[in-house]
């Protein structure tokens, strides 16, 4: 037997594939969603009130995105123009096609939006 066959029976190998993947997806972190207290709930209802009296606003949005792999998720704050509210499904649609459950908002507040130089409220 070659010096180098002989050297690979002793190289290290995994025993668990996929242990330390597992191990990984374990060990990262998500936060947990928080209940919105009834003050939130009105100025977030509120604000929604605003926002369907004149679409294509710019919003700033704080929510709470579920993760897909585990029990948990994170906060995501972002700006976007919304498109329209879906009242049925109580969804906000972006102008860029994502949709943002109404219950994961946990700050809603608009933007002035910038046109020729001056902003609009």
């Amino acid at each position: 037997m070659s010096p180098h066959n002989r050297a690979a029976q002793f190289a290290p190998f995994s025993a668990l594939v996929g242990y330390e993947d597992a191990i990984e997806e374990t060990a990262r972190a998500t936060d947990q969603g928080v209940e919105i207290c009834d003050d939130l709930s009105t100025m977030l209802d509120q604000q929604l009130a605003k926002l369907r009296e004149s679409l294509c606003k710019e919003v700033k949005i704080t929510c709470f995105v579920p993760d897909k792999r585990k029990q948990g998720g994170r906060y995501n704050s972002f700006t976007a123009i919304v498109k329209g509210i879906d009242e049925v499904a109580r969804r906000i649609i972006l102008s860029d096609g994502r949709t943002i459950s109404i219950d994961n908002i946990v700050n809603l507040s608009l933007e002035p939006s910038m046109t020729n130089g001056q902003y609009h409220a």
